[in-house]
């Protein structure tokens, strides 16, 4: 059998930048999320570097946010699911049946969210463990890569032996997680 590569990308504060979105709107997420996706935008750079990414191993969003939250995002900005995605997500009825995705030329194969995790969220073991489990990782022969911009979340990917790659968009790397990262970068881009 041969190994695979598997790159997981966090969504929010990774894919885009936390400073993309004003804090006056970031804290009023829950009353005008329509507000919150105005400000995300097609990124045309990014997007090339995923669709080159995707020929080389599987991309997938791994994210505290829900479903609907994650499609939302990835609409806005231009992003692509495979259509096996879309239809998982849909008959599972985390999205909506008339949920509008684009399923063109794909940069990720799967969307796992908070609806897939029982509640449970990053940094807490169970989510990873889902992640393992789900895409049928074989510790210590796959590899994976994981991009987050919340050093405590790549604490347990690192457990599970998971290449980590923090994305700072601004922020100072606290020393206590100085050892759960393998890289730092200062966008996705960069990192990319």
């Amino acid at each position: 059998m041969e190994s695979k590569t598997i790159v997981l990308f966090d969504l929010d504060g990774t894919l885009y930048a936390d400073s993309d979105i004003p804090d006056k709107v970031h804290s009023n997420f829950s009353n005008s999320p329509e507000e919150f996706y105005d400000f995300l935008k097609k990124k045309n750079k990014l997007n090339k570097i995923l669709k080159q990414l995707s020929n080389v191993g599987n991309n997938y969003i791994f994210t505290n946010g829900n479903a609907g939250h994650g499609i939302s995002c990835l609409n806005k900005m231009g992003m692509s699911l495979d259509k096996k995605s879309v239809l998982r997500l849909k008959k599972k009825s985390y999205i909506s049946l008339d949920t509008k995705v684009n399923v063109k030329d794909p940069l990720f194969q799967d969307l796992i969210s908070r609806d897939d995790l029982n509640t449970s969220v990053k940094p807490q073991y169970f989510p990873y463990f889902f992640v393992q489990q789900y895409l049928q990782i074989i510790e210590n022969y796959d590899k994976v890569y994981f991009f987050e911009n919340a050093a405590e979340n790549l604490v347990t990917a690192k457990e599970f032996g998971w290449v980590t790659i923090f994305i700072r968009d601004g922020n100072k790397l606290d020393k206590i997680y100085e050892k759960y990262v393998d890289y730092q970068f200062e966008n996705i881009e960069e990192a990319l």
